[in-house]
């Protein structure tokens, strides 16, 4: 072995001692993630006042459009205190190619909102997509995790799907939130099959669950239903937002 070779050996052994080292430090989120290469887009407003940090997360399924729409809009919001973080477009590549599921992956990794793997105190997130985004989601340290969504159905109709439900990691904060959300969305709803209701604990693997098991964040997913026009769910989307920010003293409600 020449010497060149025996100093490159040495530095990608100290190199794999440091990463090593890195990943066995405590944090939550290094089993995975040190080596993707995916950065979601992150918008944050810092009003520059002691306050909460909301973030708001769209797009983990790529055809569901309405909550991208919505993120986008709200990304252009200005607030009164805390930050408001904006993820509008977490997978990049389904939201391209107009599909709910990751294009081009095993079926196990398909299903972005299924690559959160919770064991114990740390979050495993499967894939390259999910280890940035929860990379990303991590760095942020928020207080408050929103999830736009969209299903097939309303929930009221067809109890296998989930339209028009909020779906909330239940706890002394997020639970009197969430009633209040649902009274303000559902004053806009004459239809009783089609009016919002609450729904306890998203999916095993999902990104909200995560936040509230490793983050401890107060964490939900706000599902509108692809039957309604595309203005109505992005407004039911914008909304609830906006109901959640104002109980935070973070946004006002506009008069009615």
């Amino acid at each position: 072995m020449q010497p060149d070779d025996i100093m490159n050996a040495v530095t990608l052994l100290t190199a794999g001692w440091l990463l090593l080292a890195m990943c066995t430090g405590g944090d939550s989120w290094c089993s995975e993630d040190e080596t993707s290469s995916y950065q979601p887009e992150v918008t944050v407003i810092d009003s520059g006042v002691k306050g909460p940090t909301v973030l708001i997360v769209a797009g983990i399924h790529g055809n569901e459009t309405a909550g991208i729409a919505a993120a986008q809009r709200i990304a252009g919001w200005q607030i009164l205190r805390g930050r408001l973080v904006v993820i509008a477009e977490a997978n990049r590549a389904a939201i391209a190619a107009q599909k709910r599921l990751i294009p081009g992956v095993d079926e196990q990794q398909a299903d972005l909102n299924r690559n959160f793997h919770v064991d114990k105190s740390e979050c495993h997130p499967v894939g390259d997509i999910a280890a940035g985004l929860w990379r990303a989601v991590n760095e942020q340290s928020p207080n408050w995790l929103i999830d736009l969504h969209e299903s097939i159905n309303f929930r009221r109709i067809n109890p296998e799907t989930v339209g028009n439900t909020i779906i909330v990691c239940p706890n002394k904060d997020t639970l009197p939130l969430v009633k209040k959300l649902l009274q303000e969305v559902n004053n806009t709803i004459t239809d009783e099959s089609k009016k919002f209701l609450m729904l306890e604990w998203p999916a095993k693997g999902s990104l909200t669950r995560a936040a509230a098991q490793i983050l401890k964040a107060n964490a939900m997913i706000i599902e509108t239903t692809r039957r309604e026009p595309f203005d109505t769910r992005v407004e039911q989307h914008c909304l609830l937002v906006r109901k959640l920010l104002s109980e935070l003293g973070m946004l006002e409600m506009p008069q009615k």
